[in-house]
Formats: structure tokens, C-alpha cells, sequence
């Protein structure tokens, strides 16, 4: 048989073997007359979500074989800030939004500080808004706003996403 040879893309752009910090590229041997390769993605990120696809191709013809990595990528709040602080006029509205990243999308809770559910019926949690990625990588937000309707001085406390 004759010798092939074989390439990577990533998203349908060819792998920058070169760069060895972020790729190994590592043939094996299968036979006495044939061979394959495999490659190892180092400190994988969100970033790095996507299509790769081996491409072997000799004198005679070329074939492909492609596979879909999925990163898993760990909660992160952005909205409120640890320990921010809102003031709310007692017999006014407002609200506070808690806003997270992750794939996949992660839930978003409001509790009491004690990890209690909200059992005050002028407490109220909207449902998720949901943003999912379409750019690189797969990190989505979700945001869920806890609404205070009519503020009494018992609603004052610590509140957590």
C-alpha cells in the first residue's frame, strides 16, 4: 500500500501541529503497512469545543473520519458580586439579578442565606433566561432575578444565588 499522509483540522481549519504546548500529534503504528495517528489537546478550555477531523490521504484516494469534542465547563456567577449590597425603599419593588455561565447551563437558585427556600409570597424569583452560545466554545448564561414586591423591613437579611 502506499504511504499516506495524515492532517487534523479543528472546525474545518488545519491544526497548527507547531504549536506543541496546546497539540501532540502522535502516530501509531497499526500494521507493517498502515498507520494512524491521534491527537492530544493539552489545558483544554471552552474554547476548544468543537469538530476535529483526521484527514488521511495517499496517491490514490483520501478519507476523513470526524468527532465532536464537548467541554464541560464549571459555574461561574458574574451577577451580584460577592457581598454587593442593594437597598430597597420599605414599600417599594426591586429586584436583584444573578447572573451564570457554565456548559451546560447551570440552574440558578435564589435562597435564604441559611439555604432555605424563599417563603415570603412577596419574594419572587422569576424563571431562567437562558443565553446559549453560538461563538466559540459551548458557555452559556443564565440569569434569574429575585423580585421583592412591597419591601417590609422583615425582607431585609442576606440573600444567595
Amino acid at each position: 500500500e502506499p504511504d499516506s499522509t495524515i492532517s487534523w483540522y479543528f472546525n474545518d481549519a488545519p491544526v497548527n501541529v507547531t504549536d506543541t504546548t496546546k497539540y501532540t500529534i502522535v502516530d501509531l503504528p497499526l500494521t507493517s503497512s498502515s498507520h494512524g495517528s491521534v491527537i492530544r489537546i493539552n489545558n483544554v478550555g471552552s474554547c476548544d469545543a468543537g469538530t476535529y477531523t483526521c484527514n488521511a490521504t495517499n496517491v490514490i484516494s483520501s478519507d476523513t473520519s470526524s468527532g465532536v469534542l464537548t467541554v464541560n465547563v464549571a459555574p461561574n456567577i458574574s451577577r451580584p458580586l460577592e457581598g454587593e449590597e442593594f437597598n430597597i425603599t420599605e414599600g417599594t419593588e426591586g429586584s436583584i439579578t444573578c447572573t451564570a455561565t457554565g456548559y451546560p447551563v447551570p440552574t440558578v437558585v435564589w435562597q435564604n442565606i441559611d439555604g432555605s427556600s424563599l417563603r415570603n409570597s412577596r419574594l419572587v424569583s422569576s424563571d431562567p433566561v437562558i443565553v446559549l452560545s453560538t461563538g466559540v466554545g459551548n458557555v452559556s448564561s443564565v440569569s434569574v432575578e429575585l423580585m421583592l414586591i412591597g419591601a417590609v423591613r422583615g425582607d431585609s437579611g442576606m440573600y444567595t444565588c
